[in-house]
């Protein structure tokens, strides 16, 4: 099999892209309506997540800049990026528009805005200095079932019982 064919990820991508594309006239139509900028966002965000995070597309990365494994906070930024973006949705779907609604949004993407910048000063910055002499970890790296039911149950929590 080829290293730039890989089937797990163009699927899903494809129709992610597919969903985006039939939803764009939604979007033109209608592009005030926070409903539907939130899902083309949505979409959008996601199909960027599986373009990035492809085999290929690290190597390729990691090929153009020159610096070994700078794929993996690009595609953890991705990643992270996506979450709030879903978690939001959930919330928009829940919640009637009010103050109290886009407020607790807005705190939401600056809360995760954050959690990208420590990703990369974390992850760049000192190692550049030479205060770390350590390797980031790698994208594909195998995550711990318990990370991820962690991950979830935060995430559930601030859902459920958010301020």
């Amino acid at each position: 099999m080829s290293p730039s064919f890989h089937v797990p990820y163009i699927l899903p991508t494809l129709l992610l892209a597919l969903a985006l594309l039939l939803k764009l006239p939604t979007f033109l139509r209608a592009s005030r309506d926070p409903d539907v900028r939130a899902t083309t966002l949505l979409l959008t965000w996601a199909t960027a997540v599986l373009v990035v995070i492809t085999p290929v597309n690290i190597e390729r990365l990691n090929v153009l800049t020159g610096i070994p494994n700078i794929a993996a906070p690009w595609a953890y930024s991705f990643l992270t990026a996506f979450c709030p973006t879903a978690l939001t949705m959930i919330m928009r779907w829940r919640e009637e528009p009010s103050e109290r609604r886009r407020r607790r949004l807005r705190r939401i993407y600056w809360l995760y805005a954050g959690i990208i910048a420590v990703l990369w000063l974390r992850g760049r910055a000192l190692p550049a200095r030479g205060e770390a002499n350590e390797r980031l970890p790698a994208v594909d790296a195998p995550i711990s079932p318990l990370r991820v039911a962690t991950a979830g149950a935060v995430v559930l929590a601030i859902v459920l019982l958010g301020p």
